[in-house]
């Protein structure tokens, strides 16, 4: 039967093959149609690319890069009429449409069966504070506080949930929270990006009560009037509690979450005493802060200093956001900017002491200032092997092996590598060891062993995407394809460059634009197609 589609102020009727936004027709072209129609038939599932040739192109054969071109020009079309996040791609696996779609069945009046499964659907709810521990702050429903900043939000990774900023900084937030007590020293974090189920969740993973080994997951997607779901469980899921949480605001929802993890897993709760506040009490700035994470993870330092000069300005004593400013200068470029606020954070906070001498040693290296970045190197190995966490001690090992390379010292910078290989793993620690990886690669491309470049390439880009990195993923294919290139290996080294520069479209990053591009021209020339080139 014919079917119309509502989904972010757009309807797309089936029968008609039409496009409205609001009460404007859209033109589309008819590969943009059967696209479009193929997608909200798919409710938001990842449709693969064989998917697409046999629905859309009806079996014909056609290649990756005109499938992607034509979803690009979707993209475009949609995002010029309404600004937002359509279509996500999940390398690998394909292409996910992202808004909620509703159809015409939807808004037609429900049945008696309907109504008395809502009525049900109503009391559970309605039941649900009875099994479960919550907190009540506020009268009011208003939800977490929004800053008025002319700021697009979520713009480059494709998330698709309103609540995904909070596990940019939520994991650095709640460590501290709990640093504060005895026995939670040894803390770490991570985001799970893995599968569409796991958007917004953010896994604390910590040891307690004889060391037994727990992961919790703090689910903010899954939110509902201002409920935010935590949910504790053992690694051997034998052990499984759930919490919820009624928080109006950033403050007490993980104060809630902190004081939670300590009653249910500390035998004696015990806080440390003087304690040096990092973090600001002030909403605006603490929200401030956790948008600024979210563009530092997303590459955008310009949007992220914006955020972190919204919560200085607001909480002068901020020093975390004073922090992550050096931290977005260093990324824009600017590491003498970034020393100049570093040398004024005074802090005796062991894991934001050990940041800043990281993060100091990172910018003069980069300054070319080798005897003072060795310096502080040692400092913060030092710091890292008392916190006995083997991610921190690899950090700064890998970090020695660039600048050793930097140096032409290529026997310390491979046996940086290789202790840092000793601490962590691919599954253990995929982020950091893809950083490893392609820090090995980059190695052996300047000794010219290009079979161990190319190797160390891959294993890179398998780990970046599998913790949904995109941009370091990406980072990591213009390495292989420069490596491919030296060997005249244009076939593999165009495929490496086709999917660098549709990511690189995507989010309209001009330099990677032009790189690819100038990468592809090359091969071009090379092989004797001057007109393309």
């Amino acid at each position: 039967m014919p079917m119309q589609y509502y989904f972010r102020g757009f309807t797309y009727d089936s029968e008609q093959c039409k496009l409205w936004f609001k009460s404007k027709e859209i033109k589309i072209t008819k590969r943009q149609n059967n696209l479009l129609h193929f997608f909200l038939q798919s409710e938001n599932k990842v449709v693969s690319k064989g998917e697409l040739i046999e629905h859309v192109w009806h079996g014909r054969i056609v290649t990756s890069n005109t499938i992607d071109q034509n979803i690009l020009k979707l993209r475009n079309l949609l995002n010029e009429i309404q600004a937002g996040e359509y279509l996500q791609s999940v390398y690998g696996l394909g292409i996910r449409f992202l808004p909620e779609v509703k159809t015409n069945l939807t808004h037609k009046s429900f049945s008696k069966r309907h109504k008395l499964a809502l009525i049900f659907a109503g009391v559970i709810l309605f039941c649900i504070p009875g099994y479960f521990y919550y907190v009540s702050i506020k009268p009011d429903e208003t939800g977490l506080t929004r800053l008025n900043l002319d700021i697009k939000h979520d713009s480059i990774n494709n998330k698709h949930s309103m609540n995904n900023w909070l596990i940019y900084a939520g994991g650095r937030y709640l460590t501290n929270l709990l640093f504060q007590y005895e026995g939670f020293d040894s803390i770490n974090y991570k985001q799970d990006l893995l599968t569409s189920a796991s958007y917004n969740i953010l896994t604390l993973q910590f040891n307690a009560n004889d060391d037994v080994h727990h992961s919790l997951h703090i689910d903010f997607n899954n939110s509902l009037q201002g409920y935010y779901v935590a949910q504790l469980t053992d690694d051997d899921f034998q052990e499984e509690k759930t919490h919820l949480i009624k928080a109006n605001d950033i403050n007490v929802l993980f104060a809630e979450i902190s004081q939670w993890i300590v009653v249910t897993y500390a035998d004696d709760v015990k806080k440390k005493q003087n304690i040096e506040q990092v973090f600001s009490s002030d909403e605006y700035a603490l929200e401030s802060y956790f948008r600024a994470m979210q563009a530092q993870q997303q590459g955008n330092a310009e949007q992220a200093l914006v955020y972190l000069q919204a919560a200085t300005k607001k909480d002068a004593e901020f020093k975390y956001a004073w922090y992550e400013s050096a931290v977005a200068y260093r990324n824009k470029g600017d590491p003498r900017k970034a020393l100049s606020i570093l040398s004024v954070i005074d802090t005796q906070h062991l894991l934001l002491k050990y940041q800043v001498i990281l993060v100091s040693a990172q910018c003069y290296d980069v300054t070319m200032n080798f005897d003072k970045a060795k310096k502080l190197y040692q400092q913060a190995y030092e710091l890292a092997l008392d916190f006995q966490q083997p991610a921190k001690q690899a950090t700064i090992l890998i970090s020695q092996a660039i600048m050793y390379r930097k140096l032409k010292q290529y026997d310390l910078a491979e046996e940086a590598l290789k202790t840092a290989l000793s601490l962590i793993g691919s599954e253990t620690h995929p982020y950091l060891f893809g950083t490893l990886s392609n820090t090995y690669a980059n190695l052996a491309r300047e000794q010219h062993n290009y079979q161990s470049a190319i190797k160390h390439s891959l294993l890179a880009i398998a780990a970046f995407q599998k913790v949904g990195n995109s941009r370091y993923a990406n980072n990591a294919k213009t390495v292989l394809s420069s490596i491919l290139l030296i060997r005249n290996e244009f076939k593999s080294a165009k495929r490496w460059i086709n999917e660098s520069l549709f990511y690189a479209q995507e989010v309209n990053y001009l330099r990677g634009i032009s790189d690819n591009k100038t990468k592809l021209a090359m091969i071009y020339q090379k092989t004797g197609r001057f007109d393309l080139a």
